[in-house]
């Protein structure tokens, strides 16, 4: 057994695999395995995988011609086998201190999971502080709100997480969902964590490139974030029905997200967006306003932008928020 297993999935990376892959294996910490998952790759990306394989003795390629990341990482996660599991994105990089900080900060806390902070930006080579950081306890409501009431993205990405692998058991990402997969992934890893850690260093890259779905204006595609919180939703509702409060926490994110993509959909002119989305908006608000555990404050700003989105962004823009 190691102590942590880094996953990392690819598909045609051949201008980045480089570069993550000699950020992971070159870092402070070596105590670790790499699984590269290629991904029905044209270009050669294959080749590359092979060459660090025949490299490095802990690093172990997979192959699959089933698209997706979430499958991709399925893969990695029925053969890892470290007491703690990472995952790193085949287009970013890591700090070399990113897996001596994040294990100690777990050993030190006895976590279950970890998650740090990062950066996010076009450089090639960005220079990490090898200096420790700040460390927060949170607990799993904590976490809740700032996963769906803020909707940070740092809360629900996989990447810049450590994660103790018994934690995970049997959860998998959905396949079904190509947009929002890690946040929905996460809600059913941060329920069974007891000590979660927020180390307050930036200690991954996270390279924005233009091509990602993330800066596609495909809004079928985007119609999964909508899906997987309507998964989330009937989650929490099943396994936890006593925990209202985080299903309030998961209806307004619901009604948010919703009501931001029948928007667009208005402004697209896309007819049946609109129909599927109009019943789903509905549903949220009347959730939000019957909503008992929720804070007074954070009711009345989800109702707010829902009701009246130019009188939220005015006092949005006078309050700073």
């Amino acid at each position: 057994m190691v102590a942590i297993s880094v996953i990392v999935p690819v598909h045609n990376g051949e201008k980045y695999l480089h570069k993550c892959l000699d950020s992971i294996l070159n870092g402070t910490f070596r105590d670790l395995e790499v699984i590269v998952v290629e991904n029905a790759s044209t270009d050669s990306t294959l080749a590359i995988c092979r060459d660090y394989e025949a490299r490095y003795e802990n690093v172990r390629v997979l192959t699959t011609d089933t698209p997706g990341v979430s499958h991709a990482r399925n893969m990695g996660l029925d053969v890892a086998r470290g007491t703690y599991l990472a995952f790193a994105d085949a287009d970013d990089y890591v700090s070399p201190y990113i897996y001596e900080h994040m294990y100690a900060c777990a050993i030190e806390q006895d976590s279950d999971l970890i998650l740090c902070d990062f950066i996010w930006g076009t450089e090639g080579d960005y220079r990490f502080s090898a200096e420790k950081a700040v460390k927060e306890r949170l607990s799993v409501s904590d976490y809740y709100y700032s996963l769906y009431m803020k909707s940070l993205l740092s809360y629900s990405v996989v990447w810049n997480k450590l994660i103790r692998r018994e934690r995970v058991q049997d959860i998998r990402f959905d396949e079904a969902l190509q947009y929002s997969e890690d946040r929905s992934w996460m809600q059913q890893v941060i329920c069974q964590s007891q000590n979660i850690c927020h180390l307050k260093e930036a200690l991954y890259y996270y390279r924005k490139c233009d091509s990602s779905i993330s800066n596609t204006g495909n809004q079928k595609i985007r119609m999964h974030q909508i899906y997987s919180l309507q998964k989330d939703l009937a989650f929490f509702e099943s396994q936890y029905p006593d925990k209202k409060l985080w299903q309030e926490y998961v209806a307004a994110c619901l009604l948010q997200n919703a009501d931001f993509r029948l928007r667009r959909a208005r402004q697209e002119g896309l007819k049946d967006l609109q129909a599927e989305l109009k019943p789903i908006v509905k549903e949220a608000a009347g959730r939000v306003r019957r909503a008992k555990q929720l804070s007074r404050r954070d009711k009345f700003r989800f109702l707010l932008e829902h009701d009246c989105p130019p009188l939220f962004k005015l006092a949005a823009k006078i309050t700073g928020h």
